[in-house]
């Protein structure tokens, strides 16, 4: 047998039944030559083998996919009308391109395609490979709730990838694994989430966290204006949003009222004050700051308290430099005259307003008294004595007598002045008393029609006043040696007159009796023993 196959693999076979296999489509001629002993035939047949088409299959896949992404097969065929693939994990169907949802780990390999032509019966096969990555795990925090102004910080913990990048509200992003939002805004609020990539095989992962950003209580402040100190100031808090106010400020100053007073002022109050307003839900505060002026007050000093006599003046100074004074007499200048005891006190202001005061007591001593009589009698070429009442310090009598006791015998008739300076511990004073020196006897004068008598003159207890050819009233008074008058008295004489005085109860010395008539005045000088 030999067999000849055109276009034929093999060409030709000396098998009585070969197989033959073409690679082209077509029709094919064969060739048949037989022998034997007897000899040989040959037998062609044209177009005896008839080599359809095998259909045209092309199995297109990614070659990697990410654990969970669908695996999208596509089969790409001509000339075929079924379809069968086959792969990992006992993958089976028969879609044309069938997807594999949720891919994992165990659905890497190959995937095989066969495809076929139900008239021809004809198949083709192709395959693909592909690889499921795993993916990066990760897991996103923040370290919300936080309050206006606080940094928001942002965690991602992660295996399997090597690239991070957020994505949050406010158009925000980072490349950062940890990154800081500083100052954070109520617009901040939201949604970040962070994206985990490997960058070897593309494969990513998602997080999401949700960040809190609590708004602050809103707070203004206010304080009293025009301060002074040793006043009281007060600040004001008007707030919205939160429940708890608290103060500082220089000086150690705390408070926990909305409206605190700060009571007696003083320098080291200025400066600058700080009011927290917080919600206690939140924890969140909001704050202003408020100064606060001191203004200095003015130090006024009148000096210590003082003393003055009686009749003197004396001036207090408020000191320069004041803007206004106003004294408790009513007075408003720098110095203010006092003649008489009591409180003094002056207020003064500064050019900022504030006001200063101060007092002193100003005492008033009396003047020591020595109540001198207007006039004394005294008669002539005798000594005169006058003696003070009170005892003083100091004295000093116009004759230059230091004695309490005055002595001086006046040589000529009239009016003669004496003066006396006296001091006691704070005060003196002095006066002067007018002594009439007359000629002292018992007789009237010899030109008087009638007679004026003593008798007896000295005298222990009694002595008689005698008076002759008068007719008239008369008065007649006892006088001490300082023109004090002991005793006064009138009568009606008529020729005749005589009067007994009882000196029992008048100390030993010199006295006067003065007696007045119608056209005559006697001083005559008696002494009792």
């Amino acid at each position: 047998w030999y067999w000849e196959f055109a276009g034929g693999n093999p060409a030709s076979s000396t098998e009585q039944n070969p197989n033959v296999s073409y690679n082209t489509p077509g029709i094919y001629q064969v060739k048949l030559t037989v022998t034997n002993p007897d000899g040989s035939d040959t037998e062609i047949k044209n177009n005896y083998i008839h080599i359809n088409s095998n259909p045209i299959a092309f199995a297109i896949s990614p070659s990697s996919v990410c654990e969970g992404e669908n695996i999208q097969l596509y089969g790409m065929v001509a000339d075929a009308d079924t379809y069968s693939w086959t792969g990992p994990n006992d993958f089976t169907s028969n879609q044309q391109s069938p997807i594999i949802i949720n891919s994992q780990a165990n659905h890497s390999g190959t995937y095989i395609l066969t495809v076929s032509n139900s008239e021809t019966t004809c198949y083709s096969t192709a395959n693909t490979e592909l690889i499921v990555n795993e993916k990066p795990n990760i897991s996103a925090n923040n370290t919300s709730p936080i309050c206006e102004g606080e940094d928001i910080e942002l965690s991602a913990t992660g295996t399997g990838g090597t690239e991070y990048f957020w994505q949050g509200p406010y158009s925000f992003t980072s490349t950062e694994q940890n990154p800081v939002i500083q100052n954070a805004i109520i617009s901040y609020s939201g949604e970040y989430t962070v994206k985990l990539t490997n960058t070897n095989t593309g494969c990513s992962t998602s997080a999401s966290t949700y960040v809190s950003v609590n708004q602050n209580p809103l707070v203004s402040a206010s304080a009293s204006n025009n301060n002074c100190e040793d006043s009281n100031a007060s600040l004001t808090a008007t707030g919205f949003g939160g429940t708890n106010y608290s103060w500082s400020g220089p000086n150690s100053f705390y408070s926990e009222e909305q409206n605190p007073i700060i009571e007696n002022l003083s320098i080291a109050n200025n400066g600058y004050y700080t009011v927290s307003l917080t919600n206690t839900n939140t924890g969140c505060l909001g704050s202003a700051e408020i100064l606060l002026s001191v203004n200095p007050k003015p130090n006024v000093n009148l000096g210590g308290n003082q003393s003055i006599c009686e009749g003197e003046t004396t001036t207090l100074f408020a000191g320069n430099g004041f803007s206004s004074y106003l004294w408790n007499n009513n007075s408003t200048g720098q110095y203010c005259n006092v003649s008489t005891e009591g409180t003094y006190s002056v207020t003064v202001t500064n050019t900022y307003g504030c006001a200063g005061s101060d007092a002193v007591y100003i005492n008033l001593y009396d003047l020591p008294e020595l109540n001198l009589p207007e006039t004394l009698n005294a008669c002539l070429n005798e000594v005169f004595t006058f003696e003070l009442d009170s005892e003083f310090d100091y004295i000093e009598w116009s004759n230059g007598s230091n004695e309490n006791v005055f002595q001086e015998v006046f040589e000529t008739t009239g009016e003669h002045e004496i003066s006396v300076f006296v001091m006691n511990e704070y005060c003196s004073n002095s006066e002067s008393i007018t002594v009439i020196v007359d000629i002292c006897d018992n007789i009237l004068d010899d030109d008087a029609d009638y007679s004026i008598n003593i008798y007896p003159n000295p005298t222990k207890d009694i002595t008689n006043i005698i008076i002759n050819n008068y007719w008239g009233q008369i008065d007649y008074s006892i006088l001490d040696a300082q023109g004090k008058v002991i005793f006064v008295k009138q009568a009606h004489v008529q020729n005749e007159f005589i009067e007994e005085l009882d000196l029992y109860n008048l100390k030993p010395g010199m006295y006067f009796i003065k007696i007045t008539t119608k056209d005559y005045v006697k001083n005559l000088k008696l002494i009792k023993k």
